[in-house]
């Protein structure tokens, strides 16, 4: 549950649309196995911020979000502990959050 909203979170500042009730793994920016969330593909959407709710998504391996607007990211994706690729070029970043390098 925890899982889905904090999906329902990144979805709404990416703008895109998840209808009520649908199974987000069946969206195309989601790769799922037994439910849980491995891949999240959110690139060139334009997205700012992330919520700091990102760092729920426990069992995430790949998290694309190059292309994007991104200035910071939440201390939050260093509690991503299965995370192995992250992938952040095209991007505003100047600085990474001390949290991301204990991943």
């Amino acid at each position: 549950e925890e899982e889905v909203d904090a999906l329902r979170e990144i979805f709404d500042v990416a703008n895109l649309q998840w209808e009520q009730g649908r199974d987000p793994c069946t969206l195309p920016q989601v790769k799922c196995r037994d439910g849980r969330t491995l891949r999240l593909c959110l690139i060139s959407r334009n997205i700012t911020s992330l919520p700091e709710s990102i760092g729920q998504l426990q069992f995430l391996k790949t998290l694309w979000l190059s292309g994007n607007k991104l200035s910071s990211l939440p201390k939050s994706v260093g509690q991503l502990q299965s995370l192995q690729a992250l992938f952040l070029n095209n991007n505003q970043l100047t600085e990474l959050p001390g949290s991301t390098l204990e991943l």
